[in-house]
């Protein structure tokens, strides 16, 4: 067993949405920990007013949001999933189908790939979405 527990690092998320030929990227970034143990990857960082909560292991992600908005997000490859999105305005029922899940980290970071489709009210967003471990030098 292998257990690295680190502070100082920059978690970067990259999601790119495409739906009816129209593309959007949304990019977010804030300092937080990685830890990895055996194969299982734990990351947490602040953005936003958010405190997001990350495990990856083998094909599932789940991905806990706190904060303005709040969710709770289980990707797992080759399934749907549904979750509430939880917003000061109103709960959105949602559902992921994960296509893809790659991830590739060692003890100084890394990085998680996704390609999933989003469902909400009756239409179909796809996503790529990366997430990049890097070593802090703040």
């Amino acid at each position: 067993m292998t257990l690295n527990n680190t502070d100082g690092f920059k978690i970067t998320v990259i999601n790119k949405q495409t739906a009816d030929g129209m593309s959007d990227t949304v990019t977010e970034t804030g300092l937080g920990t990685y830890r990895k143990k055996d194969d299982t990857i734990y990351i947490t960082y602040s953005a936003d007013n958010t405190r997001v909560f990350i495990k990856a292991e083998n094909d599932v992600i789940t991905v806990k949001r706190t904060g303005d908005a709040k969710s709770d997000i289980r990707y797992e490859l080759g399934k749907r999933t549904g979750f509430l999105y939880r917003t000061p305005f109103g709960t959105i029922d949602m559902s992921i189908y994960t296509e893809s899940i790659i991830s590739r980290a060692n003890s100084d970071g890394g990085k998680i790939s996704l390609s999933y489709i989003l469902e909400t009210g009756g239409d179909k967003l796809y996503n790529n979405m990366v997430i990049k471990i890097e070593r802090s030098s703040e």
